[in-house]
């Protein structure tokens, strides 16, 4: 009740004109323009957020992999072991993008820095993207081949593995990037150029 009492009463507000002819929704509408300093810091510090989660998930990952390495054989070892680099390679990469974000101030004073750094963290985040799909494949490939004995323990890392993957596109979006495409298999950049 006190929510639609609200929304009538701003409702009512916005449809009175002002002393200048305009109505509050017209100078509301004037004023929630966006300057592209603050959109480019905000882009930063959304990607940025997202480059931190995906660090989160892959230390997750790397965790339960190296537990699952010292179980097993030598063969798998070996493919496990590859993985676990390409991982450590991919959290790497994301851990620059996931750098602090410089503030509204900051980038107001040099966008041209800060738009650089923001091209920089794109091609980091795509080029984890990437190789976080590449470990996905692996693991999937490997828990075909092993059968039942190490299934849940795999799908366990490669459940992480994709939430990785999810956070990664999110920070490759918020930094104003587009995705790499799927079939790609060697890191590639996707920062957009002018």
């Amino acid at each position: 009740m006190l929510t639609t009492l609200v929304l009538a009463i701003a409702g009512c507000q916005n449809s009175v004109p002002s002393e200048a002819g305009e109505s509050n929704t017209q100078r509301a509408t004037d004023s929630e323009k966006v300057k592209p300093e603050d959109a480019l810091a905000e882009s930063l510090r959304a990607g940025s957020f997202q480059a931190g989660a995906a660090v989160d998930s892959i230390a997750e990952a790397d965790g339960a992999l190296k537990k699952l390495i010292a179980k097993t054989d030598a063969e798998i070892r070996s493919a496990l072991d590859e993985a676990a680099e390409i991982l450590a390679s991919a959290a790497e990469g994301l851990t620059d993008a996931a750098a602090e974000a410089p503030t509204v101030e900051q980038v107001t004073q040099d966008f041209q820095a800060a738009d650089d750094a923001r091209l920089k963290r794109i091609d980091s985040a795509s080029d984890a993207l990437v190789e976080l799909r590449l470990v996905h494949g692996s693991l999937d490939s490997l828990s075909e081949d092993l059968g039942s004995a190490f299934t849940k323990e795999i799908q366990d890392i490669v459940d992480l593995v994709s939430v990785a993957e999810d956070d990664a596109a999110g920070a490759v979006q918020a930094f104003g990037g587009e995705l790499p495409a799927e079939e790609t298999e060697e890191p590639t950049s996707s920062a957009p150029r002018p």
